[in-house]
């Protein structure tokens, strides 16, 4: 509860009743993605990364984890990006900013990586 002064509560509790009492001032963010949205979008990078990446056998050298999807370094976050924008253009769904979208993919698809040019020597 926020800092009401005695007199204010006892004024509100007299003409509301037992009601709470909200402070008044900022709206909620609205531009804050929904739960759908960003569902979308860590299935959209699963989903290129299920099409594009490499599964290499045993521990990739530069990454601590052995679970890593390795995307070809040609298709940088950027490059995944701009595919995810051209898919959801006839689509109801909202197209989050580039920011957003880097740190979501950081945050819920860590195992999905784009490989560094000095990994791809074949």
């Amino acid at each position: 509860m926020a800092n009401f002064s005695p007199t204010s509560l006892l004024k509100w509790y007299k003409t509301k009743g037992l009601v709470s009492k909200e402070k008044k001032g900022r709206s909620i963010n609205t531009n804050a993605l929904s739960f759908d949205d960003i569902k979308w979008v860590v299935q959209f990078i699963t989903n290129y990364a299920a099409d594009h990446a490499i599964m290499l056998p045993g521990r990739v050298p530069g990454f601590q984890h052995d679970d890593i999807k390795l995307l070809p370094s040609s298709h940088t976050k950027k490059v995944v990006y701009c595919k995810y924008k051209e898919s959801q253009k006839d689509t109801h769904h909202r197209v989050d900013g580039d920011r957003s979208f880097y740190s979501l993919w950081q945050q819920l698809v860590p195992f999905v990586v784009s490989a560094k040019p000095a990994t791809v020597l074949c």
